[in-house]
């Protein structure tokens, strides 16, 4: 670059800084004048040049800054209009700018300024506005401020700005208030109070108007006390002339206008002003209601008094409408603490009245109910039903006559619950019509009870009853073939149907009638199933049992075709419920195997269902059931000596129940019984393991231990019975034993003497504890104790009677013996 176009480029960078924009801009243009005669190289010259613009941009922008310094400084002596032309000049020089990207931004922010600098603006007049007293013009600016900030400010960020504006709309009218305000004292001074009031009121609905919470409440506490201190005027006569009234006795009078003069009063915006007008009138008003409650309260209470009185109904009612009277009297009374006291109190007569009436009724309801006599519980329900509606309490809050009409379902649903029965007792004779009328009967019942869940539940279980008594007469009367004929006849027509709906243009109507249709299959195939199952049900009552295991398949087949999944998994259910009654008959029919094959399929077909919670539900109950009967049918196996079965049917069931204690016990027993004594102990153990206080697992346990000889554990193992309950006989008796065994004679006489001492008819103690005596020679103590055990056990005794009378014959005669010796010395 030469040396004349670098001079003319700072002399145009220091004209820059002293502000001379223009004289700036002319040496970078001479620059560039230079640079397109002297510079060759074609790269290079346009390299110089977009460097001289560049910098004749920056011109521009410092110019652009000088007119928004010049503008700010103008604004703050409120000289807008001129503000704005210099804000104007600004936007024409960024047109000037040649960088696209730098021309947009300075453009953006003069915009910005300019419409900020109108918000001012408007703020400005609107302010003068006010102070000028011309509040409506001065919104007119101000709102126009406002809805501008909204435009070009975000709320959050620049919320200063908001309030601003907003505080001073809000002084606006609050000078508009001020106007109302002064027209209303106007009125209020010439005693047109309602003319006034009406103008507070408009000066209200202005408040409502303004922006900040802070303001509104301000406001609304000056203009509610104004209108206070009006209906304080206007009830001031009214007071004096019922105070006038009262002194010339006219209480009926006084009463009417004091009562005016309240109903005033209860407009009044809550103020010590408006409490001290109506402690005012409640002086003079509320003696008066007193004076006429008193003798209507002391009758109701007289009524309370007289014998019998919670058993007669007529009595309770007429004592709760005399206190009702007294009620109406208290509610006239002005409002202050002696009204809520007077009605708390006559209330709480009132229902206490009702509540004594309501309990005995109740009480005998329920004795009703338990001796079933339906028809007289509910005339005494019906009678505190009476009652409970005279109570102080809006009838959809008083909590009595819920509880009543909740006991009066009560009653009908064990009405219900024997009519049920009856009609269940029918179907299981195979009565089928005698049954349906049963059933239509209960029906009946519902229609007497309250509408709600109760009721729907009931009339849903009986629907349902009534459902399955009608396919079991269908099954039983031989009208299988005829209803699967109308199944299959139902499925074709819907099948025909199909294939038309399958050839519909209109895709949304399409999707629509296919799915109707579809839904409609599976109704038909739900139906059938119903069928198919009592079919099933019926032929193993008959024992025609692979007859029924057929229609069991074809029942799966045909659930296993339904496409609507909560339909699917409802006869899933469905099966489970007719499998789980087959289990039964099986069991009657002593099929227990078949039995304990039909609870497996169950488990199956719950696996199938999709919903988790009734998948989850179906497999409990099932289990549950499945591993009760297996744990009925080991125990009936332990009795009988089939201990392998009862082992089998044990294990089965532990591995549907790992935590299922009885069947690890009846195993533990039977390898016992087979002296499998290693794996009665493993069963035990597990036990012990669910139960730490199971004394009889802890007893066979230690028998076990002690027939294989380990006599140190079966110690253990008998003391834990011990621990467990002190006054276990049978476990200080076992403990005496293997101290016996042990050769450890005093210990066992010491615990065969507590298991005597908890049951005095525990013979084989009596009789190992005179059997030690006989070991130690105290032969008399033996015989004592033996003796004992013959007179308990008649089998011991029978055992022992020969032995016993040679041993007192040898005693005797050594006692002879002995005595000759002594005559003889």
């Amino acid at each position: 670059m030469s040396k004349k176009i670098n001079s003319l480029k700072e002399e145009g960078k220091k004209l820059k800084y002293k502000r001379k924009f223009e004289d700036s801009i002319e040496k970078f243009k001479q620059g560039i004048d230079k640079i397109r005669m002297k510079i060759k190289d074609r790269e290079e010259k346009e390299e110089l040049i977009k460097e001289f613009e560049d910098e004749i941009d920056l011109v521009y922008c410092a110019e652009i800054e000088n007119k928004a310094e010049e503008s700010e400084e103008l604004i703050k002596k409120n000289q807008y209009s001129e503000a704005i032309e210099a804000l104007n000049n600004a936007m024409a020089i960024s047109n000037k700018i040649k960088d696209t990207e730098t021309r947009s931004s300075q453009s953006k922010n003069i915009e910005k300024l300019l419409k900020e600098t109108e918000i001012k603006q408007l703020i400005f007049q609107g302010k003068k506005l006010k102070e000028e007293g011309n509040p409506d013009e001065s919104l007119k600016f101000l709102d126009k401020a406002l809805k501008m900030a909204k435009d070009i400010y975000d709320a959050e960020a620049k919320g200063a700005q908001f309030i601003s504006i907003q505080n001073a709309i809000d002084d606006s009218y609050s000078s508009k208030i001020v106007q109302i305000t002064n027209k209303g004292k106007e009125l209020k001074q010439n005693g047109q109070l309602e003319e006034a009031l009406r103008t507070y009121d408009e000066a209200l609905s202005i408040i409502e108007k303004m922006h900040l919470i802070q303001n509104k409440e301000r406001e609304e506490a000056k203009i509610k006390t104004i209108k206070n201190e009006a209906y304080a005027d206007q009830i001031k006569p009214m007071i004096e002339t019922g105070k006038k009234l009262v002194s010339e006795q006219s209480f009926e009078n006084a009463v009417k206008e004091l009562n005016i003069a309240a109903s005033i009063a209860e407009k009044m915006y809550d103020s010590e002003l408006k409490r001290k007008q109506l402690k005012e009138i409640s002086e003079f008003v509320n003696p008066v209601y007193i004076k006429q409650i008193e003798p209507i309260l002391e009758n109701a209470i007289k009524i309370t008094k007289q014998d019998n009185f919670e058993e007669t109904i007529s009595l309770v009612n007429q004592a709760a409408e005399t206190f009702q009277n007294a009620l109406r009297f208290a509610e006239k009374m002005i409002k202050s603490e002696e009204k809520d006291a007077q009605i708390n109190k006559i209330t709480q007569l009132v229902n206490q009245t009702c509540s004594s009436g309501i309990k005995v009724r109740k009480e005998k309801g329920l004795q009703h109910i338990d001796d079933k006599k339906f028809d007289d519980a509910i005339g005494e329900l019906y009678s505190a039903l009476s009652i409970a509606k005279n109570m102080a309490f809006a009838e959809d809050e008083n909590e009595e006559i819920d509880d009543i009409k909740r006991i009066v379902n009560k009653v009908y649903i064990a009405q219900i619950k024997d009519v049920v029965e009856q009609g269940k007792a029918q179907v299981n004779q195979k009565n089928y019509d005698e049954a349906l009328k049963i059933f239509k009967e209960a029906i009946g019942i519902t229609n007497k009870m309250y509408v709600g869940g109760e009721t729907e539940n009931q009339i849903r279980k009986i629907k349902r009853l009534i459902k399955d008594a009608e396919v079991k007469k269908t099954v039983a009367e031989g009208g299988v073939l005829e209803e699967k004929s109308k199944f299959a006849d139902e499925m074709q027509e819907l099948i025909g149907e199909l294939d038309k709906a399958t050839e519909l243009t209109d895709p949304e109507y399409k999707e629509k009638k296919i799915k109707e249709i579809k839904d409609s299959m599976d109704q038909v195939r739900s139906k059938e199933i119903k069928f198919i199952l009592e079919q099933a049900i019926q032929l193993m009552e008959q024992e025609k049992h692979d007859d029924a295991d057929i229609q069991l398949g074809k029942a799966l087949e045909i659930a296993e075709q339904i496409e609507t999944w909560m339909l699917r998994n409802e006869e899933y259910s469905n099966m489970i419920k007719a499998n789980l009654e087959i289990t039964n008959i099986l069991i009657n029919q002593n099929e227990h195997d078949e039995a304990f094959d039909i609870f497996e399929n169950s488990l199956k077909i719950g696996e199938k269902i999709e919903e988790k919670e009734l998948r989850k539900d179906q497999l409990f109950n099932t289990k549950e059931l499945f591993k009760d009967a297996l744990n009925k049918k080991a125990s009936q196996d332990l009795e009988s000596g089939a201990y392998e079965k009862t082992i089998e049917y044990g294990s089965r069931a532990v591995e549907l129940d790992d935590s299922f204690l009885e069947p690890y016990y009846l195993m533990g027993n039977a390898y016992r019984a087979k002296k499998e004594y290693d794996n009665a102990i493993a069963m035990y153990n597990k036990v012990v393991e669910l139960d730490s206080s199971h004394m009889n697992a802890w007893n066979n346990m230690g028998l076990a231990y002690e027939s294989k000889g380990d006599l140190d554990r079966a110690l253990e193992a008998f003391n834990k019975t011990i621990t467990l309950d002190a006054n276990f006989a049978e476990g200080w008796y076992n403990i005496a034993n293997i101290y016996k065994r042990k050769n450890e004679e005093d210990k066992a006489i010491e615990n065969y003497t507590k298991a005597s001492t908890i049951n005095e008819n525990f013979a084989n103690a009596w009789l190992f504890k005179g059997s030690i005596y006989l070991n130690k020679r105290d032969y008399d103590m033996a015989l004592e104790l033996i003796d004992k055990a013959t007179r308990i056990e008649s089998n011991i005794a029978a055992e022992l009677k020969n032995p016993l009378n040679e041993i007192r014959k040898t005693l005797d005669s050594i006692q002879e013996k002995i005595s000759d010796m002594f005559k003889n010395k």
